[in-house]
């Protein structure tokens, strides 16, 4: 899932004293197993999150709120931030978050993170439609969608991530020719800009998310990047098996490459 924003020092040595308990919980509990002795107790509780702690959240790859419930049960810290989609296949009807995965989240203390297209994918759509205000109308309204259930629902607004992970070829809104792909870093931008224009007008109050994909892609981040007024939270999707860094050597390599490493990412977060 991606990471959005920076966390501080503090923050992060807090998770890493988390993640070194587990570590060593479970090592206990495999060699007991192993050699057939007695199961060591379960650890203690885990700390309360430190004040100023980063939205974090997860699920079983279903991103639904009972998952996300278990995963919170499972890790003994509410999940704070919930990763969901729209239906980007099936017209602007589905396309819209008042049904489908955002409309099925209900807690009050769940946000959301909602990663959608720039438009439906199969409706012959395209970024130069989107620069000329064809779909504002439909942008519109996904934003008084949003804007009406967070206040019904009683929760934070929710963070909006348009065309994520635009940097590779692969996505139907990524880089190409023809279909609903960009041409240029330059209309890309235009479309993203248009997006948040049109969305923050209809919600002011709704957050944008900048998602690139990590590791290697064909367009740089820096050259799509819209600036820093088109977007509240910066991230990356990062895979730990696309390629493998089984070690910290392979991962401080790869994660410090430039346009694709995480540790790269988070320099032009803070910059």
């Amino acid at each position: 899932m991606p990471v959005q924003g920076v966390a501080s020092t503090d923050d992060v040595e807090a998770l890493r004293a988390e993640m070194r308990a587990a570590d060593a919980d479970l090592a206990m509990r495999l060699a007991a197993l192993a050699g057939g002795g007695p199961e060591p107790p379960p650890p203690p509780p885990p700390p309360p999150a430190p004040s100023g702690f980063w939205l974090s959240g997860g699920s079983a790859n279903t991103n639904t709120q009972s998952e996300s419930d278990r995963w919170g049960t499972w890790r003994g810290r509410p999940v704070t931030l919930c990763l969901c989609y729209n239906t980007r296949t099936a017209g602007w009807g589905a396309f819209l978050p008042n049904s489908g995965q955002p409309a099925a989240y209900t807690k009050q203390s769940y946000r959301l993170l909602l990663q959608t297209s720039p438009f439906p994918t199969n409706i012959g759509a395209s970024y130069s439609a989107l620069i000329s205000g064809a779909y504002d109308a439909q942008w519109t309204q996904f934003g008084n969608i949003l804007e009406q259930k967070d206040a019904a629902v009683g929760r934070l607004p929710t963070i909006v991530s348009v065309a994520w992970e635009m940097n590779g070829t692969y996505m139907p809104w990524g880089y190409g020719t023809g279909g609903g792909k960009y041409s240029s870093a330059a209309q890309y931008r235009q479309g993203f800009q248009r997006i948040v224009n049109v969305l923050r007008a209809a919600y002011p109050g709704i957050k944008i998310a900048w998602v690139t994909n990590g590791h290697t892609n064909p367009v740089a981040a820096t050259d799509l990047y819209p600036g820093d007024a088109y977007l509240d939270y910066l991230g990356t999707d990062y895979y730990d098996h696309y390629p493998s860094a089984p070690n910290a050597v392979s991962f401080a390599s790869e994660g410090n490459k430039v346009h694709a490493g995480i540790w790269w990412y988070l320099q032009m977060a803070r910059d």
